[in-house]
């Protein structure tokens, strides 16, 4: 085993760690403390997608299209009626089709459920020329910390609004080319699996919702 290897490792046995603080630190009622750990894990979440892409340079891809290349469920009210299927390790994951068909109107909207047990998803529509894409149960996310205050204000940086009396992060974008269009989507979504949260997160508890 490398050195990298090796780091790698070593930083997965820490983020364990913390999260064992963590469920600690809620037992007792000591969610500041908590909250301390949970941003601890946020900083580490971000050396070990560094490191991965070190030891990997195609590590984004082959990460995003294994979380993505998912069954997926679709219908006109976001509920369970045909799958679709597609290689894990394709390079244009399912995720990555339907967002060119709702740039193209061909689908109504997009919901990528991230984490189901934590309710955490991405809503994506479009409305005139406008592209948005929220988040809702802002509230309840920050107070189970699935989103820390290092991960809204990645949030406000990526262009996030906060609304609904703190409530919701919403994402508007004109229209653009497709292909501009596509290219930011899939960045935006990449900074939120891989920066804001870790992907390995979301294993087992990811998958997409189609609006027709």
């Amino acid at each position: 085993m490398n050195a990298l290897h090796t780091l790698i490792q070593e930083l997965e046995q820490e983020k364990a760690n913390l999260k064992n603080l963590i469920d600690d630190a809620v037992k007792n009622g000591e969610y500041l403390t908590a909250h301390f750990h949970q941003e601890g894990i946020a900083i580490i979440n971000k050396k070990l997608h560094t490191l991965n892409n070190l030891d990997d340079k195609n590590f984004d891809k082959k990460s995003l299209a294994e979380i993505f290349g998912i069954p997926t469920q679709d219908d006109d009210t976001f509920s369970t009626s045909r799958e679709k299927e597609t290689d894990a390790l394709t390079e244009s994951s399912i995720l990555f089709e339907h967002l060119g068909e709702l740039l193209s109107r061909k689908i109504k909207g997009i919901n990528i459920v991230l984490k189901k047990s934590a309710n955490l998803a991405l809503r994506l529509s479009t409305d005139g020329a406008i592209l948005k894409i929220e988040v809702s149960n802002v509230q309840a996310l920050r107070k189970s910390m699935t989103i820390t205050n290092h991960g809204l204000d990645h949030f406000i940086a990526l262009g996030f609004t906060i609304e609904e009396g703190g409530d919701k992060l919403t994402f508007r974008q004109k229209h653009q080319d497709a292909e501009t269009s596509l290219h930011e989507i899939q960045t935006i979504i990449s900074k939120i699996v891989f920066d804001i949260f870790y992907f390995k997160e979301f294993r087992g508890e990811t998958f997409l919702e189609i609006q027709v």
